[in-house]
């Protein structure tokens, strides 16, 4: 117990003990600062406590700050992972969808495809289905078209034949009588009278060799013609040899009209060919019949036996006894006999001899 000084009065001592008392802090009184208290602060104290309420106003500032940020960096990123997530599904969906299109595209398509294959299949099978038909339809007509044409060329050869054995016996039974006109063209002296005259390219002459024509200006035609005598129905036969020339064309006339510009002509050339042709005032020959015959001798200085049988509008040509063909034609009636040669290349001369004629 504490000892009171000698000037301590009780009532100060109480008052004491009272402020004491006060002053002590209660374990059970809450923790406040009366008005009363705060003016025993002093200026630091003061501003040090506003200092560290401001200080704590700041970190819950900052506090909530950060977990507003933290709220925001957590719902971006769980917006993000849906976003993420919702991506891959409709990827997926997507994916999932247009492989389902692809894969029925695909098998349509494939569909399709197999049905093309089919059907060019099939066609192709018809097609081949036809094209065998159509062979066998074409070997069918071929067959009964060469069946038909064998006939028509056993016929036609048997006519022809007929004709020939018939032609040969007219042309024997016409041969064995004495010519009418007998001439072996040596020189003019014969029974012919023929042409003589032009120059030394063109013209008619008797050498040693014969009576010749010749002509030396590309598609003349140069004839050499008898004066003796006229003739309708008649056998006319000469012999005839090309010396020089190419595709050139030599052979005889008959039935040459009074002007000499109207005729027919016989030709053979030295490959082998002959052609019968009508020339008129125009100097344009009309071809009545050609061919080839290997009854032709040829080359160049070859002699062939060329015979012409004209009776009434037709006109049969032989060439070494052998028959050639026939033509028809009623454009000249009758006229006098030659012959002729033509250029179509290079200069041509030829040879005539030994000229018969027998009337009909």
């Amino acid at each position: 117990m504490p000892h009171l000084s000698p000037d301590e009065t009780p009532h100060q001592s109480k008052d004491s003990r009272t402020v004491l008392a006060e002053s002590q802090p209660d374990s059970t009184s809450p923790d406040t600062t009366t008005p009363a208290e705060s003016e025993t602060l002093s200026p630091q104290e003061t501003l040090f406590a506003a200092r560290l309420v401001e200080l704590d106003l700041k970190r819950q500032r900052l506090l909530k700050a950060q977990q507003l940020q933290n709220r925001m960096r957590l719902l971006v990123f769980t917006l993000a992972t849906v976003l993420i997530v919702s991506g891959f599904g409709f990827i997926i969906y997507s994916t999932s969808v247009d492989y389902r299109h692809s894969t029925h595209a695909f098998a349509t398509v494939q569909a399709q495809w197999t049905q093309n294959v089919v059907n060019t299949a099939q066609a192709r099978s018809q097609g081949t289905a036809n094209a065998i038909n159509t062979v066998q339809a074409n070997i069918n007509a071929t067959a009964t078209a060469q069946d038909e044409n064998q006939a028509q060329a056993t016929t036609t050869i048997e006519d022809m034949t007929a004709t020939a054995t018939a032609l040969e016996g007219i042309l024997t039974d016409a041969t064995k009588k004495d010519p009418d006109l007998n001439d072996s063209l040596s020189d003019r002296t014969g029974d012919g009278k023929w042409d003589i005259g032009g120059n030394s390219t063109t013209g008619c002459a008797f050498t040693s060799s014969g009576y010749h024509a010749f002509v030396a200006k590309r598609g003349y035609i140069q004839p050499c013609l008898s004066q003796a005598k006229t003739y309708a129905d008649a056998v006319y036969s000469v012999q005839v040899t090309i010396n020089t020339g190419n595709a050139d064309r030599a052979g005889l006339l008959f039935r040459v009209d009074s002007t000499g510009n109207q005729y027919y002509f016989f030709s053979i050339g030295m490959d082998g060919t002959y052609s019968l042709d009508l020339y008129q005032e125009s100097g344009q020959g009309q071809n009545l019949l050609n061919g080839r015959s290997s009854d032709i001798t040829q080359g160049l200085g070859q002699s062939n036996q060329l015979v012409v049988l004209a009776q009434g509008t037709t006109f049969y040509l032989f060439a070494n006894d052998t028959f050639l063909g026939g033509a028809s034609d009623s454009t000249l009636k009758s006229g006098r006999l030659g012959v002729a040669v033509v250029q179509s290349d290079i200069p041509i001369d030829a040879s005539f001899s030994n000229v018969k004629v027998w009337k009909l």
